[in-house]
C-alpha cells in the first residue's frame, strides 16, 4: 500500500482551508428589495403595518435616503433562507426604534433583535448587528419599529455569519497535527 504522503496531505489541507474560506467569503447573503431605501416608494418593497412609514429624501448613511419610522410605526420584508446557520442582521440606525426577526409560523417568539423595548440609537448614524439561526427552507419576517422619536434605518443586510479567524487557525493547528502524525509514520511493511 502506497503510503499518502506529507506533501499530498499539504495540498490537500491547503484545498480544504482554501474551499472553506472561499465558502465564508461569499457568506450567503439574502437579496432583500430597497435594503438602501433609494426608491421612490418605500412601499413597493417593504411592507409598512401601520401605513405611515416614509423616506428621507437626503442624510441617508449609505445613498440619499432612509426609512423613516415614528413612534409605533413599523416596516417588514420577508425573505427565505436557502442555507441554514447564523446569520448577522446589520444596518445603520439613528434616533429611538429596534429591529427584530421572526420565523413566518411563530411571531410570538423574536428571534434576535437590536434591543428590547427599544434602543436609543440618539444622533447622527450608527452601525448596528444583531445575530440570528435560520433553518434552511424557512421563511423569516425582518421588522424596524419606531419607538419615541423618529426612527431612521438604512443599508439593511442579511448574511451567513463569517467564522473568526480564530477558528481558521485551530483548523489549521488540527489539519497540521494529522500531517505531522502521517508523515512520522512509518510505512507499513508487508
Amino acid at each position: 500500500m502506497q503510503n499518502f504522503g506529507f506533501k499530498k496531505f499539504s495540498v490537500l489541507a491547503a484545498a480544504v482551508v482554501v474551499a472553506l474560506g472561499a465558502t465564508a467569503a461569499q457568506a450567503q447573503s439574502i437579496p432583500l428589495n430597497d435594503a438602501s431605501f433609494e426608491s421612490a416608494d418605500l412601499h413597493a418593497f417593504w411592507g409598512d403595518t401601520t401605513g405611515g412609514a416614509s423616506t428621507a429624501p437626503l442624510g441617508g448613511a449609505l445613498g440619499n435616503q432612509y426609512a423613516v419610522l415614528d413612534a409605533n410605526e413599523s416596516i417588514y420584508q420577508s425573505f427565505t433562507a436557502t442555507v441554514g446557520g447564523l446569520y448577522n442582521v446589520n444596518f445603520w440606525a439613528t434616533g429611538d426604534g429596534r429591529s427584530r426577526i421572526f420565523n413566518s409560523n411563530d411571531f410570538a417568539t423574536a428571534l434576535g433583535t437590536s434591543g428590547d423595548p427599544m434602543t436609543a440609537w440618539g444622533a447622527g448614524w450608527h452601525a448596528a448587528s444583531y445575530t440570528f439561526t435560520a433553518i434552511a427552507g424557512d421563511s423569516y419576517h425582518l421588522y424596524f419599529s419606531g419607538k419615541g422619536a423618529a426612527f431612521g434605518v438604512d443599508g439593511v443586510t442579511v448574511a451567513a455569519a463569517v467564522p473568526e479567524p480564530e477558528s481558521y487557525a485551530m483548523m489549521l493547528a488540527g489539519l497540521g497535527a494529522l500531517g505531522f502524525v502521517a508523515r512520522r509514520r512509518k510505512p507499513v511493511q508487508h
